[in-house]
């Protein structure tokens, strides 16, 4: 007895995980740092959160755009805290 498409589903790679949010307003995707206390076998679940640009301070922008402050904003989760 052979069921069609089992031998692709057994032999088929696992998924790939989802890659990281790298723009504004894609899903942070990141995986926290592993921690000893987890049980055996325990995966990790990627970050919920979504990328954003914090508000800037100092922004001189009105003088001469585009101002160091804003060129040095960094892309950050609202979740978890990482920076991309």
């Amino acid at each position: 007895m052979n069921l069609t498409g089992y031998d692709a589903w057994k032999l088929s790679p696992p998924d790939d995980p989802p890659s990281p949010g790298d723009e504004e307003g894609q899903t942070c995707n990141r995986f926290s740092e592993p921690d000893e206390d987890a049980p055996r076998g325990h995966r990790a679940k990627p970050c919920p959160g979504t990328m954003v640009f914090n508000d800037v301070e100092g922004c001189s922008c009105h003088i001469s755009p585009p101002c160091g402050a804003c060129v040095n904003n960094p892309l950050v989760c609202d979740t978890c805290g990482e920076e991309a």
